[in-house]
């Protein structure tokens, strides 16, 4: 796709190795997923949280590409 071939363009300019996809959730591998984060065999790592009136700054600090772990936005 295109946007996977940007993905590819802009990852190999910086030495690196880089694929975009898309993936669909649902329920059930949602519910098995936060199943395993509670009882602590999976981590997810948080990198920041911003107020959702700075959604501005998460989105400038994602598009760093430096981010290591999840941007979360809260109300």
């Amino acid at each position: 796709s295109s946007r996977n071939s940007q993905v590819t363009a802009k990852a190999a300019a910086l030495g690196m190795k880089g694929i975009s996809m898309m993936v669909k959730s649902n329920g059930r591998n949602m519910q098995a997923l936060a199943r395993l984060l509670e009882s602590g065999e999976i981590k997810s790592h948080i990198a920041q949280i911003f107020p959702l009136a700075d959604m501005s700054a998460a989105h400038l600090e994602m598009e760093t590409g430096r981010v290591k772990g999840k941007l979360v936005v809260i109300p």
